[in-house]
């Protein structure tokens, strides 16, 4: 991480955390990290709240509940 550096507005930053920005790896190393965070703790977590509809594309997640559903 310490080789990760970006320009913004002609100034000069050093990423000091996750993945690096551009990295051919850091997409497949995100999905697998959201799929695995899915299977293991959303999938309960949307069945007991009664979620009306779980919504993801790449990064982006998207999620339909009713507010008056109670468990």
């Amino acid at each position: 991480m310490k080789q990760n550096f970006f320009t913004f507005l002609n100034n000069w930053y050093t990423q000091n955390d996750g993945l690096a920005m551009g990295a051919p790896t850091s997409p497949i190393l995100s999905e697998i990290y959201l799929q695995n965070m899915e299977h293991s703790h959303l999938y309960t977590r949307l069945t007991e709240n009664k979620i009306l509809g779980y919504f993801r594309y790449v990064e982006d997640i998207l999620i339909i509940y009713n507010e008056g559903t109670q468990t």
